[in-house]
């Protein structure tokens, strides 16, 4: 009060808060907040750099991966070309000389920097197994052969009555599918689409179909084996008592050029004993069946056609299988399916397994079912 009354002011009051200490816990705070700030910023821009990248190569990955796709359905169009020459020029015949030259190499597009390669293969020099069909001619003989191909392959020959039943209705192998633990399913008693429906049969698993793969096809029942392209093991699979020596002799008497008509291959002396067969009853009956060939079974010219396509950019790979019919009456065209899974071709080099010598036993022991 007597300095009230000295000045006429109150004296200030010292505030803790407005000491020296104070401001500089203040400024640190505030320079903490700063540089964490900066730091989040730099870490979102960090990341919004990094998924642009992302993007861009992404972008440039599905750019390079359509321009792939784009070549390889033109490889399409040019193996189609490719066999409406081949028609032109020998609507006849197509041998295993003549298919192999329709093969691309692996060869560069311009500039680019893609290479494309092409292997084209007759669908019909292979086992069809849609001729496992019960309403086939006979389906005993086609029975007997894929039991036969199934031996040579070391594979089980109950696979192929299991087929035959997966496509017959009157089986009624539904049961054997519906009791499954685990992914249980009906039979479709329908025309395989693909041949991989074969894994859908009971015994045959990926090594099992990898094995058989090379050997067979799923076209329409009525599609005939061309005896020029077919490989040795689908000829020798042609009757029980044959080896791949047999399918040897049938290979060196077609040539490269392959057999001018049917006639020439069925007229060899070794086809003798299973132009005729007796009549008879039982087990003699069945025998008869699975001995008795018919000539309408084959062929020397091919309507189906199967085209793997590869293109390669980088470490870009795109691979297309695809399915082409040919008019054999008018050589027109048309695709039945485009496979993009399909990684490598159906090389019967692949998957060699020696030929049976005996394949009696392993037919007598094999289960029977309705056909």
């Amino acid at each position: 009060m007597a300095r009230l009354k000295e000045t006429g002011r109150l004296p200030l009051m010292t505030n803790k808060l407005n000491s020296r200490p104070y401001y500089r816990r203040q400024k640190g705070l505030a320079l903490v907040s700063v540089i964490l700030i900066f730091a989040i910023a730099t870490v979102i821009m960090t990341a919004m750099r990094n998924r642009q990248a992302i993007d861009v190569q992404r972008s440039t990955n599905l750019q390079l991966m359509q321009q792939a796709r784009t070549y390889a359905m033109a490889i399409e169009d040019l193996a189609k070309t490719a066999l409406k020459m081949d028609y032109d020029n020998t609507p006849d015949v197509d041998s295993l000389k003549e298919v192999s030259q329709l093969n691309i190499p692996s060869a560069p597009i311009g500039k680019s920097g893609y290479s494309i390669s092409a292997k084209l293969i007759d669908a019909q020099s292979r086992f069809n197994l849609n001729s496992l069909q019960p309403d086939v001619s006979n389906p005993a003989l086609q029975l007997a052969r894929f039991k036969n191909l199934l031996n040579d392959l070391g594979l089980d020959p109950g696979i192929a009555e299991r087929t035959a039943q997966f496509m017959d209705e009157k089986s009624q192998i539904d049961t054997n599918y519906m009791s499954l633990e685990k992914n249980p399913y009906r039979a479709s008693y329908k025309p395989f689409k693909h041949t991989s429906e074969l894994m859908l049969i009971e015994g045959v698993d990926l090594e099992a179909y990898y094995k058989l793969e090379p050997f067979i096809s799923a076209l329409p029942s009525t599609a005939t084996l061309n005896i020029n392209t077919a490989s040795a093991k689908v000829i020798a699979a042609l009757a029980t008592s044959w080896n791949e020596s047999n399918a040897n002799e049938v290979i060196s008497k077609r040539t490269d050029d392959g057999f001018a008509t049917v006639d020439d291959f069925w007229n060899m002396p070794a086809l003798e004993e299973f132009k005729n067969s007796g009549n008879g009853s039982g087990s003699d009956s069945n025998n008869n069946a699975t001995n008795k060939w018919d000539k309408a079974d084959f062929s020397v010219n091919s309507a189906y056609y199967e085209v793997f396509a590869e293109v390669a950019f980088e470490d870009t790979r795109v691979t297309v299988e695809y399915l082409i019919y040919r008019d054999p009456a008018s050589g027109e065209m048309h695709t039945y399916y485009r496979d993009f899974s399909r990684r490598y071709a159906r090389d019967a080099a692949i998957s060699q397994a020696p030929a049976a010598t005996n394949r009696q036993n392993s037919d007598d022991e094999s289960s029977s079912g309705n056909l």
